[in-house]
């Protein structure tokens, strides 16, 4: 059985999509319950096999949400059709009604908005904390103004990956970046690349190129005569030959399963730039691999 979504007409009930991120961190969300009540009201006792006995959407949705854990029970006993309504022992004012199975999914929501609202909660204070220690820093202001503008959720429009607006957050703390932030990372660096009007000069890949050139470096022989490896001959052919432009590749590539950083390839200058945000040398392993290819191609 399919998990039961809320009607339609109840996002009323819920915020709307194009408050802005400062307008957004403003608002008073309905809390969930203290986790004290709901460890006291145990699962069993939320789950009912008899119909709902209200139907008023407003007394529905004025029902406080218990924890997450409980929360995930509740939508894996729905996923599995084991009940019919649901009850709210954590709330004195419930008196045993029974509610419809939609209230979980509309629980769940409010659960995503509550920890969508923390991480800008986070992000905001984390670039006022910035403003405070370089008040000359103008980009900084612009990033703060720029949060008065956009939506706290929604899909990030004009890059080839696409992720929620609440995901940009984590740029403005120290939280680890995921890889599809890299991603969207190497997408503003080629615009920058087009704006500065050098668009054609480098190959900028994404954060698996390293991980596909180590598969070719394990398998050295296939790399040279299979045809699975085309796109990297190209690639290596193309930057080798002087008189197709391309001179550089670029790429972020994540070291030891820890942190990312940054690799340049300038077969012009037959040079490797490495960008480590600790400040270590390149790791052996990605040096060994990037040496192999560079000179496979340069001595074709």
């Amino acid at each position: 059985m399919a998990s039961v979504r809320f009607p339609p007409d109840i996002q009323q009930h819920l915020l709307l999509k194009t408050l802005s991120v400062c307008d957004f961190v403003m608002l008073d969300l309905p809390p969930s319950t203290p986790a004290v009540m709901t460890r006291l009201a145990q699962m069993p006792k939320y789950a009912s096999k008899l119909e709902p006995t209200v139907h008023n959407v407003n007394e529905i949705v004025s029902i406080l949400s218990p924890s997450d854990n409980i929360l995930e029970t509740l939508q894996q006993s729905i996923h599995f059709g084991l009940v019919k309504s649901i009850l709210s022992p954590h709330s004195p004012i419930s008196g045993g009604r029974r509610y419809p199975l939609w209230l979980v999914s509309f629980w769940a929501e409010l659960s995503s908005i509550r920890k969508i609202q923390q991480k800008w909660r986070t992000a905001i204070a984390s670039l006022e904390t910035q403003i405070d220690r370089n008040k000359e820093s103008g980009p900084l202001r612009q990033a703060f103004f720029t949060l008065s503008q956009i939506q706290w959720t929604g899909r990030l429009q004009g890059f080839r990956k696409g992720i929620d607006l609440h995901q940009l957050s984590v740029y403005f703390t120290r939280e680890w970046l995921t890889n599809d932030h890299e991603l969207v990372m190497l997408d503003a660096l080629k615009d920058d690349l087009v704006i500065a009007g050098k668009p054609d000069e480098s190959f900028i890949e994404n954060t698996a190129f390293i991980l596909l050139l180590g598969n070719a470096f394990k398998d050295k022989q296939g790399y040279m005569d299979g045809s699975c490896y085309e796109w990297l001959h190209q690639q290596g052919d193309d930057l080798a030959i002087r008189d197709t432009g391309k001179r550089l590749l670029s790429t972020i590539a994540n070291q030891d399963g820890v942190h990312w950083v940054a690799i340049i390839l300038d077969f012009g200058r037959q040079r490797l730039y490495h960008g480590n945000p600790y400040g270590n040398c390149i790791s052996e392993e990605h040096h060994a691999i990037i040496d192999w290819w560079t000179e496979h191609h340069a001595n074709v």
